[in-house]
């Protein structure tokens, strides 16, 4: 746990990174679930600060992007579609009932939507 968790998440905020992720599922969705996975590792399990570039570069490239690659899904942060897909996406969060992350909605035609919270899968340190 971060031993500082509330300062880092709702002082400094994790924009960057959720922009970033986002700028991925725009562009590279196959590379989304990896490198949140790795997000989330830093912050909740190597207690480190999501909100510095270098710890999202540690992050992304352990998920196996190129630095390059990396940098581009940085850069690509600052984009206004990239902005807006956010705010879209978490309009869409809010209306469906989503509290917190993760939340996830699971979508299939002819059923209502079913809406999960947590981590679903086991992440090895």
């Amino acid at each position: 746990m971060l031993s500082d968790p509330f300062t880092t998440l709702f002082k400094k905020g994790s924009i960057k990174a959720m922009r970033a992720i986002t700028a991925m599922d725009m562009t590279n969705p196959e590379v989304v679930e990896r490198v949140s996975i790795e997000v989330w590792k830093q912050i909740w399990i190597h207690d480190r600060d999501i909100t510095d570039e270098a710890i999202l570069m540690d992050a992304f490239t352990s998920a196996g992007l190129t630095k390059n690659k990396a940098k581009e899904f940085l850069e690509m942060a600052g984009a206004k579609e990239v902005k807006n897909k956010l705010k879209e996406n978490t309009e869409e969060a809010l209306d469906a009932g989503c509290f917190g992350a993760p939340s996830f909605i699971v979508r299939q035609d002819g059923e209502d939507d079913k809406m999960f919270f947590g981590q679903g899968i086991s992440i090895s340190c």
